[in-house]
């Protein structure tokens, strides 16, 4: 038996007017001076000012700002040559580091061939290495690949408004 398109349609207004009744409230709106903005970071890489050296023949070159302040991406890309597998064009961000540093995805590591932990940004003793390769240069780190851990990069102003420290958990 085919159910009669009029009585299909009937159905289907009665379930919307009854979902209409049930959810009146009006939609939550944030106020944006209470709001941060959020980001993903793509897999990229820190260099010292040695390795940059290294890899392109002189310092890097900024492009344009990211939105943390002091922070810029670079016109210089590289490969990541891990074990089992390499990824190309590679973004460098800026400035120079005391050390280099690779941030990638788990996924990543598994394309690499690599168990890499995650990790905060900086906090690279005792990870795995990586070769850094650009068309003129190559670079092996010791150690300095990691999965960035989950962070938020926020004012001075914004920590004390939201109640958080630095480092702080949860």
């Amino acid at each position: 038996p085919v159910m009669d398109e009029k009585i299909v349609e009937d159905f289907i207004k009665k379930i919307v007017e009854q979902l209409a009744e049930k959810t009146t409230a009006a939609p939550v709106v944030p106020d944006t001076a209470d709001t941060i903005p959020v980001e993903l970071s793509a897999r990229h890489v820190h260099l010292s000012e040695k390795d940059a050296i290294e890899l392109f023949g002189g310092p890097l070159t900024m492009v344009r700002e990211l939105s943390q302040p002091g922070q810029f991406l670079c016109k210089e890309r590289v490969r990541l040559i891990g074990p089992k597998g390499v990824i190309d064009n590679v973004a460098v961000l800026g400035p120079a580091r005391n050390s280099s540093q690779v941030e990638i995805s788990k996924t990543d590591a598994r394309i690499l061939g690599t168990d890499v932990p995650v990790r905060q940004s900086g906090d690279v003793a005792g990870t795995p290495g990586i070769i850094l390769a650009s068309q003129t240069g190559i670079v092996g780190l010791v150690e300095g690949l990691i999965v960035a851990g989950r962070h938020v990069h926020m004012s001075l102003e914004d920590a004390k408004k939201f109640g958080v420290s630095d480092k702080e958990m949860d």
